[in-house]
């Protein structure tokens, strides 16, 4: 007489075994550190980065700093971090936005009206020359 297997193997038997509630609220504690930590190095290397180019905008233009605002735009859980570089006499704003794979600036455009965290992120921001044009477009 042939046996036949009418029956699934039930989805509880994968479950990793000997696992007490308590491993599990440790395991769940120790990720929860790992991303704080994360976040933290995240946060710190943005602030870092943001002061470099702080330094560098002051020290290339030196005659215009004071018409600009460069104002941190930093969000908790997204790793979407930028600065916004607002000239205060035509109200003009730019976003540049952090890239932290490569850790390079990159110029961003808002696409979405209704939505001011969605950006289209355009080339790279390395040289003199692409800030220059960002100036002469916020006037």
């Amino acid at each position: 007489m042939p046996s036949y297997n009418y029956f699934r193997k039930p989805f509880y038997a994968n479950l990793e075994k000997h696992k007490t509630p308590e491993q599990r609220q440790q395991e769940e504690n120790i990720n929860r550190q790992k991303a704080k930590q994360k976040q933290e190095q995240d946060k710190n290397h943005f602030l870092e980065r943001y002061n470099d180019f702080v330094n560098t905008f002051n020290a290339s233009y030196p005659d215009i700093k004071n018409q600009y605002a460069i104002i941190k735009v930093m969000f908790l859980d997204i790793r979407f971090t930028s600065i916004l570089l607002k000239n205060f006499k035509t109200k003009k704003e730019q976003y540049i936005h952090f890239n932290y794979d490569t850790s390079q600036w990159h110029v961003t455009k808002n696409n979405c009206l209704w939505d001011n965290t969605k950006y289209e992120i355009l080339e790279p921001l390395t040289t003199k020359e692409q800030m220059d044009i960002i100036l002469a477009n916020l006037g």
